[in-house]
């Protein structure tokens, strides 16, 4: 296949169908614009996702280079955050009233949620950080793999 600045296209069907998840890869190399390699696929739920191929550590402390795959699941986004808010509601809801005297609810959920405590260290409320929520949405939906 030979469309644009796209060199080439490679697309294929499950040979046997096992009944698990398909998600459906096209490859594309297009060397004009600096892509060594992008992906598109369409899982079962119609979701586009889109990413790329290209060469990294994928820790800070890794010594070598490896090819990663980072992708982007616009369709897992909104269910995701709704998880992790509903998550985090249930938790604030149920703090009231423990004691923290070693901070480790503290320590634990302080990044998610404001937690005011009395003189005896017992949480007297607390409240979602909405902030915390809106950095998670803009990194959900992203997932890689080496």
């Amino acid at each position: 296949m030979r469309t644009g600045h796209v060199l080439s296209a490679e697309y294929g069907k499950a040979k046997v169908d096992e009944g698990l998840p398909q998600v459906n890869v096209a490859y594309f190399l297009d060397r004009k614009r600096g892509y060594q390699f992008m992906c598109m696929a369409q899982n079962r739920n119609c979701n586009t996702i889109y990413g790329l191929k290209f060469k990294g550590k994928p820790f800070e402390k890794s010594r070598n280079e490896y090819f990663l795959y980072l992708y982007y699941n616009e369709g897992d986004v909104a269910m995701l955050a709704a998880a992790k808010q509903d998550s985090i509601e249930y938790i604030s809801k149920h703090l009231a009233g423990k004691n923290d005297d070693k901070r480790r609810i503290r320590n634990t959920y302080e990044k998610m949620i404001n937690i005011a405590v009395d003189e005896d260290d017992v949480i007297t409320e607390s409240s979602i950080r909405y902030e915390y929520l809106d950095k998670y949405r803009k990194e959900c939906g992203y997932f890689w793999i080496i």
